[in-house]
């Protein structure tokens, strides 16, 4: 498990689980953020969204262990993850910290990891406002499985 300092231009840089952003501990609960993974179209590709909840977050850092992430737009980049030989398709951050509401992006997963995937997330709504969310595969999926075809 990692965390991560947040920035104006993205997450700074990868701690072990015992360390402290931004001086304290994450705030208890989710703050109403909604992640999902779903398969929005029945074409096997996978979505992974997070969604804020009564506030817009303005930093993210999002690890996945398996598979990748794709279709990031202009106001997020990848970000190397911390001891992962394949970083760069597995972490994502924010480029500015200007208020988000929605992070949407594809997510590239072989039906064979479907059981060991795991998600990482640090929100940071304010300085001292963060949250650590993190979970399995099943805990995020809505809806129903890609189709045969994708498997």
């Amino acid at each position: 498990m990692r965390n991560s300092l947040s920035f104006s231009s993205g997450a700074g840089s990868c701690l072990s689980a015992s360390s402290y952003t931004h001086g304290h501990a994450a705030t208890l609960g989710n703050g109403g953020l909604h992640i999902s993974i779903e398969n929005i179209d029945m074409s096997g590709k996978l979505f992974l969204s997070v969604q804020s909840g009564t506030k817009p977050f303005k930093g993210i850092l999002l690890y996945i262990n398996k598979g990748s992430l794709t279709d990031l737009t202009s106001n997020y980049q990848f970000k190397m993850s911390c001891e992962d030989e394949r970083g760069l398709y597995r972490s994502v951050t924010h480029m500015s910290s200007v208020p988000k509401s929605l992070i949407s992006l594809g997510l590239e997963l072989l039906p064979r990891d479907f059981s060991e995937f795991f998600l990482n997330v640090v929100i940071v709504v304010e300085f001292h406002e963060w949250y650590w969310i993190n979970g399995t595969y099943s805990d995020f999926f809505q809806g129903a499985p890609p189709p045969s075809i994708y498997l």
